[in-house]
This record gives C-alpha cells, structure tokens and sequence, in this order.
C-alpha cells in the first residue's frame, strides 16, 4: 500500500511539474515544428527548459553547450567537424555524422543522437520511471558505467538524495 501511495504522489508531482513548465513555456509543445519560423525565442525557450531541467544523471547541462547550440541551430557542418574531432581523440571510433546532435536527455518534440540513446543510466531511469536517479533507492550499489567514470558525480547526486 505504501508503495503504491509513493508512486501516486511522485507520479503526481512529476505531472504537477510538467503542468507548471508547460504553462510558463507554451512554446514547447511547438518545439521541433514549423510553427514558429522565427526560431530565436522558441529556441531560447528550449535551452532554457533543457539547462533547468535535470537530467537522469543529475547532471545539469549548460544553455551554452556547443552541441546543443549547433544542433538547435541546424548547423551541420559543426555537428560533422565534431564527430570528425571525437572519432580522431577517441582512436578512430565513429559516431555516425548523422548521429552527433543533442537536445539533452530528455528532448521535447526532438530525436535522441547518438550519445544520448546509448546512455544506460539514461535507459535504466527511464525503465524505472523516474524523473532522476536520484529517486532511486539502489542508487548507492549502483554500477552503471558512467559512475565508475566519474565518481565525483556520483557523490554528488549521492548527496542529492539525503
């Protein structure tokens, strides 16, 4: 029975906060569409909402990321430049040109790149239902790889639970 109370109330919270960021950017339920040729202020409005929202990891990401940017922006030639650059840092490993794009990890009206799809704590959050990680209890024996690769983090959103 707890459980189920739990659930509602969190479920009813993550559909309390979807009403509250709707109604103060109506333009999201545009994002992604021709609706609004303009561009600059819806897409203000989504690098807003996307830098507030957290992400499944916690992590917060910034307006200003170059990815994010370029990909809001439609710049291809950007996007390609970087998947070039990381396939070279990365020993000939390729993200498909196509495939390096990003709206953070919980896009609105927008497709997941590369990056973001392959995501496990993304995925695992997502299976679970939660909003973040930080709503889950088996958060601390968690051994997800993005933990290993940055325990800092994981301390970080550790703390977020208490």
């Amino acid at each position: 029975m707890d459980q189920d109370r739990r659930g509602f109330i969190k479920q009813s919270v993550r559909d309390l906060m979807a009403c509250c960021v709707l109604s103060r950017f109506p333009g999201l339920l545009r994002a992604g569409t021709n609706e609004n040729t303009s561009g600059e202020g819806e897409m203000d409005m989504y690098i807003d909402k996307v830098s507030k929202d957290m992400t499944f990891c916690a992590y917060r990401c910034s307006k200003t990321c170059p990815i994010l940017v370029a990909s809001l922006k439609g710049d291809h030639q950007f996007l390609k430049d970087k998947a070039e650059a990381w396939s070279k840092d990365h020993g000939g490993s390729k993200i498909p040109e196509d495939q390096l794009y990003c709206y953070g990890c919980k896009p609105i009206g927008k497709p997941m790149g590369f990056i973001v799809s392959a995501c496990t704590v993304r995925k695992c959050a997502v299976e679970k239902g939660y909003f973040s990680c930080v709503e889950c209890d088996g958060l601390a024996t968690c051994n997800q790889e993005l933990w290993k690769r940055y325990p800092e983090h994981r301390r970080y959103v550790l703390k977020l639970q208490k």
